[in-house]
């Protein structure tokens, strides 16, 4: 009975004493503590990664391509001469196996926005538009398959975008009408 006392003692000791190092030297025994993960692990982790890198604009350079690319399978970006302008987007898994995956992306659409400014077109209805993301599983990251479609870019992204156009020399009129487009944009924050 003492023999079991003591055992009893000596592992509460231990375990209290563990307990102590993990707040005065944190998780050291996890090599990423504290780090951020580098990649998402699940397929809707990384399409939502994807979704929010294109949100945020990044589909629409060359430049910033590389942002987005990493999650999907395309060796080159598309060189896209439209983004669709989306006040958000949902994401919910709809099916995944050892390999494949399928992620249903909705988008709730504001306007198209075209590199031929004059082709703008607003969607004067909440317009919902869906698309199944299909991942294929390589190397042992989760990657976008299909489908390549134009960058959904926030309101943000968009007004960013259109005062670049404006810092282009445009005429009058050009600028007049990315001017009042960027109006109904902030408005629709």
């Amino acid at each position: 009975m003492k023999i079991r006392i003591k055992l009893i003692s000596y592992i509460v000791i231990l375990l209290v004493c563990y307990v102590s190092s993990l707040s005065v030297f944190g998780d050291q025994a996890n090599p990423n503590h504290g780090k951020k993960q580098s990649y998402p692990l699940t397929p809707e982790g990384v399409v939502e990664a994807y979704c929010l890198e294109s949100f945020n604009g990044a589909g629409l350079s060359s430049d910033t391509w590389v942002k987005i690319q990493k999650y999907t399978v395309w060796e080159d970006g598309p060189g896209w001469d439209t983004a669709v302008v989306v006040s958000n987007y949902k994401i919910t898994k709809i099916r995944e196996s050892s390999n494949t995956a399928e992620i249903k992306v909705e988008y709730e659409i504001i306007a198209d926005l075209p590199a031929d400014i004059r082709g703008f077109k607003l969607t004067t209805d909440r317009l919902s538009v869906v698309f199944l993301y299909k991942l294929i599983k390589q190397e042992g990251h989760w990657k976008i398959k299909s489908p390549q479609e134009p960058p959904h870019i926030s309101i943000s992204a968009a007004i960013n975008k259109l005062n670049k156009y404006i810092s282009v020399k445009r005429d009058a009129r050009t600028i007049k009408n990315i001017k009042s487009i960027i109006d109904y944009l902030n408005n629709k924050k």
